[in-house]
């Protein structure tokens, strides 16, 4: 099982490829077992925006539950092989978009909205931000 991840910001993309070997051993045992009464493998993906580029052995079952889930049937007795290409989103791309609007909304509250009502030119505003968080802004 291979997986790579790539950081787009906003978005991760990660590739998933898993070779996966079935196939009995051979051995001189005189014991004949069917493969498919031993195993019955499935493997289920579910990701939040979907996947793409989906590329499996021409035998496998691929079963789409939904645009964001699907299940693999793998193939007793044979080599299975299958990679996929599916998006998740960045918790760290989207809080640092939070944050900086977060920042820009204040320093644009403290320097265009306030003056413009006329509270900035009383230090009230500023024992508030000191009072809210330990800020002193000088005029």
């Amino acid at each position: 099982m291979k997986v790579s991840q790539k950081n787009l910001f906003l978005a991760l993309r990660n590739k998933l490829s898993i070779d996966l070997d079935l196939q009995l051993s051979t051995s001189s045992s005189k014991v004949i077992v069917n493969p498919s009464e031993l195993l019955d493998l499935e493997f289920q993906l579910t990701t939040p925006w979907g996947f793409s580029n989906i590329e499996a052995t021409e035998n496998e079952t691929i079963t789409y539950l939904s645009d964001r889930e699907i299940v693999w049937k793998f193939n007793p007795g044979e080599l299975n092989s299958l990679d996929v290409v599916f998006w998740v989103p960045s918790p760290i791309g989207i809080g640092t978009i939070l944050i900086g609007l977060f920042v820009y909304l204040g320093i644009a509250l403290k320097y265009q909205v306030l003056p413009a009502l006329g509270i900035i030119k009383n230090r009230l505003i500023n024992i508030y931000f000191y009072t809210i968080y330990g800020l002193i802004f000088e005029d």
